[in-house]
């Protein structure tokens, strides 16, 4: 049996909540003082960490993700089609990395984003009883945060790594008429490499259709290196 180590108010926890809930796989959820326990196993303390049924603990939600994929064929939240798996990567990878930012400041700031999240809270945690098919096309919501993901995303993840290569502490870009700053992250880093390493494996034909789905920013970053 896993056991699943996170916060209500975590939103990587909810998100790793989620996954066992609509693969059906069986798991014990824990919050409180035995999180505490857990992040003093694990060497980044940082949550949601999940703990194996050997006993073995591992957290960041995208690699549990996919060792859950790895141990476990029902269900499977990966598209079968290899391009659209390559766009859910780079959506998530843009939820996780940068959607956080104006999550955190307004999912509960007005009445219309408490009665949003409140929705998603009871109903949308817990798809285990949701029944369906892959699409064989991604929906036009998945295009279109694909490209607000490369007007702004790819920028960052950009700047980050020159920065990075340069050996400077902070880096400065644009993005929609607006500047931002923030330190090296090296995390984005690696996953900038990971995502340019995984467009690489794509085949010819999906190499080919996913410039379509991810536009014309990502397409230009992903192909450098």
């Amino acid at each position: 049996m896993y056991t699943l180590y996170g916060a209500l108010a975590s939103p990587y926890s909810m998100k790793m909540r989620a996954v066992p809930r609509y693969r059906r796989i069986p798991f014990v959820w824990k919050d409180g003082a035995a999180v505490a326990e857990a992040l003093k196993k694990v060497r980044a303390p940082v949550i949601p960490v999940l703990e194996f049924p050997e006993g073995s603990l591992a957290n960041d939600s995208t690699p549990l993700i996919h060792y859950l994929e790895a141990r476990h064929g029902n269900r499977s939240i990966v598209p079968p089609d290899l391009a659209i798996a390559f766009l859910a990567c780079l959506l998530e990878d843009f939820a996780d990395e940068w959607l956080t930012k104006p999550m955190f400041g307004y999912r509960w700031l007005e009445e219309v984003d408490q009665v949003q999240m409140s929705r998603w809270l009871a109903h949308i945690d817990d798809l285990s009883g949701h029944e369906g098919e892959w699409s064989t096309e991604p929906s036009e919501c998945a295009f279109k945060l694909a490209r607000i993901a490369g007007e702004v995303y790819a920028l960052l993840l950009a700047a980050d790594a020159v920065a990075f290569e340069s050996g400077a502490d902070q880096f400065t870009f644009e993005a929609m008429g607006q500047s931002y700053s923030q330190v090296i992250f090296k995390y984005q880093v690696r996953w900038l490499a990971n995502l340019r390493a995984r467009f690489a494996l794509l085949g010819e034909n999906d190499r080919q259709r996913a410039p379509g789905m991810i536009g014309t920013d990502w397409s230009a970053l992903l192909g450098e290196g």
